[in-house]
C-alpha cells in the first residue's frame, strides 16, 4: 500500500510542476513559491528512498526554473542555501528543512528584485495568504475572502483557478488535509480533536478529503505513527 500512496504523491508533483512551469512568465513568482512550498509540506514522512529523491529533484527543478526566470539564481544567498539542500541528500526530514530554507530565501531575494515592479496577481497571492492564515475557520468562505482582497467572490474564484490551476474549495483542503497529517505525526491528539483544529466539523469530512489527497486514512497515518514509535522504543 505504501508504493500506491508515493505513486499518488508523485503523480500530483509532476502533475503540479507541470502547471509551475507553464505558468513561469504569466504567474506572480511568490503565487509560484507558495505552490512548491505546499508541495514540499506535503511530501509523506513515509516516502521511500526512491520516490524521495524524485521528489525532491522535481521540488529543487521547478524552483530553479522560477529563480532562472527572474535572473535570480545565481545569487550568492540563493546559492549558498542550494549547496546546503543538496548537501542534504535523503536524510529523512533534513532534506525538507533545508528546501524550506531555500525558499524562504529565495522569497527574499526575489522581493528586493521585485519590489517596484507591478505584481500582476496581487489578490491572488493575498488571498493564498488569508487561506494560509484562517483555513482552520470551519466558516470559511470565498465570499470573506473576497472581501479581504476587495473583489467580488466570482472574480476571485476565476482569478484563483486561472493562476493557480485549483479554485478556493480545493486550496483550502490541501491546507487543511496538510495541517492534520502533521498534528496526526506530531501530537497527541485524537483523530476528531484534529479535525476540529484545522476546520473539519466531523471526523467524517476528514475522512473524505484526508483519502481524497492522501490516499489512505486519518486514522492509518496515526497507526503507522504508533508503531514506528513502539519499534523505536
Amino acid at each position: 500500500m505504501l508504493g500506491i500512496h508515493s505513486d499518488r504523491c508523485l503523480y500530483a508533483c509532476v502533475g503540479r510542476c507541470q502547471w509551475i512551469a507553464g505558468h513561469l512568465s504569466d504567474a506572480h513568482p511568490r503565487v509560484l513559491l507558495s505552490e512548491i512550498r505546499q508541495l514540499a509540506a506535503d511530501v509523506p514522512e513515509n516516502t521511500g528512498m526512491v520516490d524521495q529523491w524524485l521528489l525532491r529533484s522535481l521540488l529543487g527543478q521547478a524552483l530553479g526554473r522560477v529563480l532562472r526566470t527572474h535572473e535570480v539564481a545565481s545569487s550568492p544567498a540563493i546559492a549558498q542555501a542550494f549547496v546546503a539542500f543538496a548537501s542534504a541528500g535523503l536524510t529523512p526530514g533534513r532534506w525538507q528543512r533545508e528546501f524550506v530554507r531555500l525558499l524562504d530565501c529565495s522569497a527574499a531575494v526575489l522581493d528586493t528584485v521585485t519590489a517596484h515592479d507591478p505584481i500582476p496577481h496581487g489578490p491572488v497571492e493575498r488571498a493564498l495568504r488569508v487561506i494560509d492564515a484562517r483555513f482552520a475557520d470551519a466558516d470559511l468562505h470565498l465570499n470573506a475572502i473576497a472581501d479581504d482582497v476587495g473583489m467580488s467572490s466570482s472574480h476571485l474564484s476565476r482569478l484563483l483557478k486561472t493562476h493557480t490551476g485549483h479554485g478556493f474549495v480545493l486550496h483550502v483542503h490541501q491546507r487543511r488535509v496538510s495541517a492534520a497529517r502533521r498534528l496526526l505525526t506530531g501530537s497527541s491528539l485524537s483523530v476528531k480533536e484534529v479535525a476540529a483544529s484545522v476546520g473539519y466539523r466531523s471526523v467524517t469530512q476528514l475522512d473524505r478529503q484526508f483519502k481524497r489527497f492522501c490516499g489512505f486514512t486519518p486514522v492509518s497515518t496515526r497507526s503507522r505513527r504508533i508503531s514506528i514509535n513502539a519499534r523505536a522504543s
